[in-house]
């Protein structure tokens, strides 16, 4: 029997693999002198599109770079918002044998960010938001406003989306004994250019539409590198999503985890009046209401998650997926808590009947339209 292992987790999508992931692997087993985990979005991630890459060869482009087993975030968490996404992930590590975290993030100061963890919680006891909300005001937008009166160096912080999501998992780890690290991001995660050391997915992303991955040889392993000359067309997907929003109900949508404040009338009326999915997106689109969060409730409508659906599972035993392993790791330790493991095709008919599985498959099944 294989000696109870602890291992230090990285929440990833690997949208592509580059060698600032590598670099994270790396400096994850440095830090730790643990094996590492990943927990990866599957074929649709946080921006609610679909990967450049199918599931498994991501997760063996992790692997391949040192990483000792990759696991799969569920659909229904992978497409959501920071906090949805973060919980999700959360709730799943708690029931494996991870001991620390690492992730990356724009400040790179653990306690800088436990520093507006806590001032977010403090702030999110009043009433000030969802005020503002009702005022017609963006969440994000309010709550900068808001902390910029109490210590402007903070609200700063959340104009960087890594700092953003590092503080959500921060939150959402305050239940568990899971210890956090994280190491500064050294490419800059919204631009499509690549900087000195590192390409962000981003850049990498934009270089393959551009017909311009040459220029990113010197960022991308070269295994990753034949994979991406295949790399995912996603026109087909989009026409599914758009039918499947030209068949749904005003109720249908108003039930979609990110909708509300009546998001539902606006999207139903620009349905019956777009052509196609990219036209519905700009139809839909505000300052307030962001082009990330029209394709989120596209992907819950298609894949029906509702409202009820995200609490339910958090408070549900965990499921997660096997999606790579390094040969010699076994899996005697990991069940020692209460968590349903896909470790195997007979693991999968056994938990067929699994909500969160069969959200999965549909995500699967699109993916390969």
């Amino acid at each position: 029997m294989q000696e109870k292992i602890n291992f230090c987790a990285i929440i990833c999508e690997f949208n592509p693999f580059h060698n600032g992931h590598k670099h994270l692997i790396n400096t994850a087993k440095k830090m730790t002198g643990l094996p590492v985990l990943c927990l990866m979005s599957g074929n649709f991630c946080q921006r609610a599109t679909p990967t450049i890459l199918e599931k498994k060869t991501r997760a063996q482009h992790a692997i391949d770079a040192g990483a000792d087993v990759v696991f799969q975030l569920p659909t229904v968490f992978s497409i959501g918002s920071a906090e949805t996404f973060a919980k999700g992930a959360i709730h799943i590590l708690s029931k494996l044998p991870v001991s620390h975290i690492i992730f990356g993030s724009e400040c790179g100061d653990i306690n800088l960010l436990n520093q507006l963890k806590n001032s977010l919680i403090e702030l999110e006891k009043t009433n000030i938001i969802s005020q503002n909300i009702k005022n017609g005001e963006n969440y994000k937008s309010i709550i900068i406003s808001c902390l910029e009166k109490r210590n402007k160096s903070l609200s700063n912080l959340l104009k960087k989306p890594n700092n953003v999501l590092a503080v959500e998992y921060l939150k959402a780890l305050e239940q568990t004994k899971i210890i956090p690290l994280t190491i500064k991001r050294e490419d800059n995660h919204l631009l499509a250019i690549a900087t000195k050391n590192y390409a962000s997915s981003t850049a990498i992303r934009e270089s393959i539409k551009n017909n311009e991955l040459n220029s990113m040889l010197q960022h991308i392993p070269s295994n990753v590198l034949e994979d991406l000359k295949q790399a995912k067309n996603t026109n087909n997907i989009k026409e599914h999503l758009f039918f499947s929003a030209k068949l749904t109900t005003k109720e249908q949508l108003k039930n979609c985890p990110s909708v509300s404040e009546g998001l539902e009338n606006r999207i139903f009326n620009a349905i019956q009046k777009s052509n196609s999915y990219d036209e519905l997106i700009e139809q839909t689109k505000t300052k307030r209401y962001t082009r990330t969060r029209i394709k989120r409730i596209l992907l819950e409508n298609f894949f029906k998650i509702n409202k009820s659906d995200q609490t339910d599972f958090l408070n549900n035993i965990p499921i997660t997926q096997l999606l790579a392993r390094k040969p010699d790791l076994h899996f005697d330790g990991f069940f020692e808590k209460e968590i349903t493991l896909i470790l195997k095709k007979s693991d999968y008919i056994k938990h067929s009947n699994n909500s969160i599985l069969k959200i999965d498959n549909i995500a699967d099944i699109l993916y390969q339209r």
